[in-house]
């Protein structure tokens, strides 16, 4: 998989970055109207997160701090917060995967090759640096600069919700379960069954409302985040976690179980058998949570790692005696280049392996994965 040496897609994005980073260049001018961002203060400096509050502060705007989800909170009550945002954005869109990216341009082969490390991350996942594919935004605008070369495809090829399936299958939640093996929405049918309506019903806000809580409590993610996620109220938030645990008993069961298992091994294991030790100091009440947190984490996502290695193991095995190798990976994505006419048979290989993978572990959830053959590296 080459990249586009011109770089179209960001080339666009890039001109209003600049613009922005010349916005931040005039916050230190003598005259304060000169700058956009002048209603802040103009002596600032916009990357540091200590200089935005104090200014925002000085402005009558309290900030518990300026990650990004408390300032997308307070972004529909004041548009300088959300100019704020958009400069983010923008800078690290330039300085990441714009002129960046280019400089990882292999001058001889015309592709960019980072490095992989088998276990990146605590969870298992691989990780990727220099530079970092995994971590290329998932739009047209970026992704479509990665090409095949010409007489060439990529298959782009992920499991669809792997971790709610790695879930249902360890918690054994009949309701869960039955979402999946009807094959509908599992996003409407979490809301429908949470607020006790038929699934033509469900609003676009309350499926969303739905998704956050199923990938989310994934994650150990409490109410004050969902709140800001959804833009709701901490006590809505709570109300709709209780909600979602009336509708999946056995998720809540599990989840509690799990977590405090964790608390009295100080350990826990993925589907493949995998060990994880924690050293928490369960005498000190932040760490305890936290390590409850993890302990409801760790199977399920630890799982969906050893599941996606298998899977690459499954693939790289199956495209062997073909003209086709996976080029990049990305948690539970896979991209393979082959040639032109092989497209059809390597996505029929990629997909067999890949659903292989994961019946070899999960035995009441049907396995997806979705395929599709491209010029570039964007799913239509």
């Amino acid at each position: 998989m080459t990249a586009d040496p011109i770089y179209r897609g960001v080339a666009l994005d890039a001109e209003t970055a600049l613009a922005l980073l010349q916005w931040q260049a005039e916050l230190g001018a003598d005259e304060p109207q000169q700058s956009l961002f002048a209603e802040i203060t103009p002596n600032i400096n916009l990357d540091s997160p200590q200089q935005v509050m104090e200014a925002l502060q000085r402005r009558g705007i309290k900030l518990e701090s300026t990650r990004e989800w408390h300032l997308h909170r307070l972004a529909p009550l004041h548009p300088i917060i959300g100019t704020l945002l958009q400069y983010r954005h923008l800078s690290k869109s330039l300085s990441s995967y714009g002129e960046g990216m280019l400089n990882h341009i292999n001058r001889v082969t015309g592709r960019i090759h980072a490095e992989f490390r088998q276990i990146g991350t605590p969870s298992g996942r691989l990780a990727s640096s220099s530079p970092s594919l995994q971590q290329i935004p998932n739009d047209v605008e970026h992704r479509s600069c990665f090409r095949a070369p010409a007489g060439r495809k990529l298959v782009i090829a992920d499991y669809s919700q792997i971790e709610m399936r790695i879930l249902a299958d360890f918690a054994e939640d009949e309701a869960l379960l039955r979402a999946f093996e009807s094959g509908a929405d599992l996003h409407r049918m979490t809301s429908a069954q949470m607020l006790g309506l038929p699934l033509n019903q469900v609003s676009p806000q309350q499926r969303e409302a739905a998704k956050r809580l199923n990938y989310g409590l994934v994650y150990g993610m409490g109410a004050e985040g969902l709140a800001g996620q959804i833009n709701s109220s901490v006590r809505e938030a709570e109300q709709l976690i209780e909600r979602y645990f009336q509708a999946y008993a056995g998720v809540a069961r599990w989840l509690h179980q799990t977590a405090e298992q964790a608390v009295r091994e100080g350990r826990s294991r993925t589907a493949s058998g995998r060990l994880w030790i924690y050293h928490f100091d369960t005498s000190d009440r932040s760490q305890l949570a936290a390590l409850r947190r993890v302990g409801k984490n760790t199977p399920i996502q630890g799982s969906a790692s050893d599941l996606f290695k298998r899977a690459m193991t499954l693939v790289d095995r199956a495209l062997r005696e073909h003209d086709a190798q996976i080029v990049n990976s990305i948690h539970d994505e896979l991209v393979v280049e082959c040639a032109a006419d092989l497209a059809e048979e390597i996505k029929a290989r990629v997909t067999h392996a890949m659903i292989a993978a994961g019946r070899a572990w999960l035995r009441r959830v049907p396995v997806e994965v979705e395929a599709v053959i491209a010029d570039a590296w964007v799913k239509k």
